[in-house]
């Protein structure tokens, strides 16, 4: 859009020279005064501070862009078709809006804490525990009196055990039953917090309906605004030429022109940052990339 502009201001700058040269034609053969001259000096001048203007945009979008890129060689922008074409627009009624990230998020955390809440629930539950032991041991000593050292080196003594173990945890009854209920909180804020951002998504869907319709009917006005703007301003230049208008018709008519070409470039342009705020509201990147193939 920047380069865009540039673009438009340098045509700008050409009708204005075109203006003062005819001008200059005119005062020498006494059909315009010699006034008409300087006034269009002026008119280059204010043009030419347009498009010092609009280099410096252009040129602060491209540093902030290449901020946020991470990177010093941004290309200059070849691909003209956002500000010639509109985009595809279906209006979206759907409020499940159940491919946005930000309720899948949401989602996550509210199974994450149910089953936390499933967890706290089965600790109410008796636990069975099944148990064994064993135990050796070498000695030296015989069961006749008789002492073998060496025996004592090995395992000849066994003891061992096995036993099962029924468990109530009552005393934790009351613990459990407030971290219980905290987790149920948490679980029903989480709940909340999902229909608060499908309130949220749905009102930022009726925006973008909004917007893109609004857009696509002020680009339909605009084309008319400019195809009739470019006709006037021709008609004034004839009228110009033969003194039968004077300088300020003219000029109101360049103006016009200039008005309804940057208008027709920036209703384009918000059609299709009306689209991509649909794309991030319903959370599907597919609806921006296929209206661009």
């Amino acid at each position: 859009m920047a380069y865009e502009k540039i673009a438009i201001h340098q045509q700008n700058i050409e009708r204005v020279n075109a203006n003062l040269k005819q001008s200059r034609v005119l005062a020498n053969t006494g059909i315009k005064p010699g006034a008409d001259t300087a006034l269009f000096l002026s008119e280059l001048s204010k043009a030419r501070i347009e498009l010092l203007n609009a280099q410096q945009q252009a040129k602060v979008t491209q540093l902030l862009l290449g901020q946020w890129m991470v990177t010093d060689a941004l290309p200059v922008p070849a691909d003209t078709a956002f500000l010639n074409k509109l985009p595809l627009f279906v209006p979206s009624a759907d409020t499940s809006f159940a491919a946005t990230p930000v309720i899948q998020s949401g989602k996550s955390q509210l199974l994450i804490s149910q089953s936390k809440e499933a967890l706290l629930k089965k600790s109410f539950l008796p636990r069975l525990n099944i148990w064994g032991t064993g135990f050796a041991r070498g000695s030296g000593f015989q069961a006749d009196g008789n002492i073998k050292t060496w025996d004592g080196l090995g395992l000849n003594r066994f003891n061992y055990g096995a036993g099962v173990q029924l468990v109530f945890p009552i005393m934790k009854y009351g613990e459990v039953k407030k971290q219980l209920l905290q987790q149920n909180l948490l679980s029903k804020a989480a709940e909340e917090r999902i229909e608060e951002n499908k309130q949220i998504l749905s009102t930022q869907q009726s925006i973008a309906n909004a917007a893109t319709s609004n857009s696509l009917a002020v680009a339909a006005e605009t084309r008319q605004q400019l195809t009739s703007a470019q006709y006037a301003f021709k008609a004034m230049q004839v009228r110009y030429n033969t003194g039968l208008v004077n300088f300020s018709d003219l000029i109101q008519a360049q103006y016009n022109l200039l008005k309804a070409e940057l208008d027709i470039r920036v209703a384009y342009w918000d059609a299709w940052k009306a689209l991509l705020l649909q794309t991030a509201v319903k959370g599907d990147e597919n609806l921006f990339l296929n209206a661009i193939r």
